[in-house]
């Protein structure tokens, strides 16, 4: 019985594995799709890298229907990136270039001759105490002006993160590619999680190149907007010390004619015509003439200080203050809202941010999201095209397989997602006040302008002649007795009072022209003239 039934037993041992082999065989068929689709989904996959690989050139291929390996969209990616390196490198070492039409208006001659001695102090401040110019003071604000400085320096920095995206995501693959093959055998292999959350790399290299890209073009805007600003504001603070120095001539020359009318005064007392009351008072007209003097004298230091703060300058005293012969002439405010939708340095960058979390979406979602392309589900594990020299051509093509508690890990990556669309929103409501800020700045120095213009016109033509013949003829009628001396006094505060007017109102003029200037997205550089 037992060398009879030995056979028996091994026949239906036979029969169990075939069973079992069958019903292996139907489960593996049961993952699988009813027809091979390898040569289907590797075209695929290789169409969507190229695709996601090229988000910047748009090259084409040079055979219809062919696809690159990820070898080669990777390489691809690496030299696009070298070439915008490149780019922009050429562009921060032509510094010129980057300050564009900012300092259109300024002659070659003193940019080159600021060029040559801009790093030095005491070369700059001799030249400022032979005699200060407006051109030769925004040259020197955009050579050596420190926020400038620090935004050129800062734009360099970014500069160097392109190198920084090829490398660190090469690395980043690498460690991919080591966690992906190693198999602990103890307990969960969670160290395999992120390598199994991850697109392809040539996508993300593409897009990390672009948003480095845009954090360049941002970091030039706002070197540019530094450089604007600080130009607006020495032309500001130049034609300040103009008023400066126009305001003590003026007022030493009215100290002139209190002068003179002190001196008829004692000469009316003497005579027994005018009373010591009244030269009293021209006295003490007299010495607030003085102080007002020596105080717009004291006002100039400090206004002189601030442009040298400007320029990278200790206490350096100049010279002769020139005209700054700033243009006069006032643009069409529909041309200037036109020059200022396309010149507003605050208007791209808004554009920029707004472009660069769309980016960063798109990054965000090559990297965490699957694809549905072979079936899979939003909690399916993904698993990226650098898996390593150890996998086969389809290992980015798994079988699918069922998401439990822990391989179901997207809900924190979809929330993250759904923050930055949220922060898109936020940018692009950004773009739409910056959009109205720069209406707003351009309507109201517009009509500052207008204003300072009317008043200045009619200080020139109406008020001051009238004012000058007026107090000429108190003159002559007080020296024969037909006007007091109280008449005679209030004509010659109407001369002062007028005068200062005519230079506040050309003042306020210039300032509200550089106002709407910068509003524009200019700079005080294109007034000159």
């Amino acid at each position: 019985m037992k060398t009879s039934g030995f056979p028996r037993s091994l026949a239906w041992l036979a029969i169990l594995l075939v069973l079992a082999s069958a019903g292996n065989g139907e489960a593996v068929r049961s993952t699988r799709p009813a027809s091979d689709p390898t040569e289907a989904l590797v075209r695929a996959h290789l169409e969507q890298t190229r695709a996601l690989s090229n988000v910047r050139s748009g090259v084409a291929s040079t055979q219809p229907g062919a696809s690159p390996g990820t070898d080669e969209a990777l390489e691809r990616s690496r030299v696009e990136i070298a070439a915008a390196r490149d780019r922009w490198t050429r562009r921060i070492e032509a510094r010129p270039s980057l300050q564009g039409r900012l300092l259109k208006g300024i002659p070659a001659v003193i940019v080159r001759r600021v060029d040559a001695m801009a790093g030095d102090a005491r070369a700059a401040g001799s030249i400022l105490a032979k005699g200060a110019s407006c051109p030769l003071v925004l040259a020197l604000v955009a050579g050596r002006n420190p926020e400038v400085q620090a935004a050129y320096e800062a734009l360099r920095a970014v500069h160097r993160q392109f190198d920084q995206a090829s490398y660190l995501e090469d690395l980043v693959s690498r460690y991919r590619s080591f966690t992906r093959e190693l198999d602990t055998r103890v307990g969960p292999q969670s160290h395999k999680e992120m390598s199994e959350k991850t697109f392809p790399f040539p996508a993300n290299l593409a897009l990390k190149g672009h948003l480095v890209q845009l954090a360049s073009e941002i970091a030039l805007l706002r070197y540019q907007q530094t450089l604007r600003k600080a130009l607006d504001d020495a032309g500001r603070g130049y034609v300040q010390v103009y008023f400066d120095g126009r305001m003590i001539a003026l007022t030493e020359e009215n100290r002139k004619l209190v002068s003179e009318m002190e001196a008829l005064t004692r000469t009316q007392v003497a005579a027994g015509v005018a009373t010591q009351a009244d030269l009293l008072k021209a006295q003490s007209t007299l010495a607030t003439m003085v102080n007002q003097a020596e105080s717009l004298a004291r006002q100039r230091i400090a206004d002189i200080a601030q442009v040298n703060a400007l320029m990278g300058l200790t206490t350096t005293p100049w010279g002769g203050v020139r005209d700054p012969g700033l243009a006069m002439d006032v643009p069409t405010r529909e041309g200037l809202l036109k020059r200022a939708l396309s010149n507003s340095q605050e208007l791209a960058m808004a554009d920029k941010d707004v472009e660069q979390m769309e980016t960063m979406v798109r990054m965000a979602e090559s990297m965490t999201y699957p694809r549905g392309s072979v079936g899979y589900t939003l909690v399916a594990p993904s698993t990226g095209a650098e898996a390593g020299p150890t996998r086969s051509m389809m290992a980015a093509f798994p079988l699918r397989q069922e998401p439990d508690v822990q391989r179901a890990a997207f809900g924190a990556q979809a929330a993250y997602l759904d923050e930055l669309r949220v922060r898109i929103v936020r940018a692009k409501r950004e773009r739409e006040a910056a959009r109205v800020k720069v209406e707003l700045a351009v309507n109201d120095a517009w009509a500052r302008v207008q204003i300072a213009r009317r008043t200045l016109s009619t200080q020139e033509r109406e008020i001051v002649p009238r004012a000058r013949q007026s107090y000429q003829t108190m003159r002559v009628s007080y020296g024969t007795g037909r006007t007091s001396f109280l008449d005679l006094l209030d004509g010659a505060r109407m001369v002062v009072m007028s005068s200062q007017a005519v230079e506040e109102a050309r003042r306020d003029f210039w300032k509200s022209r550089i106002d709407l200037e910068e509003a524009a997205g200019g700079s005080a550089c294109a007034l000159l003239r």
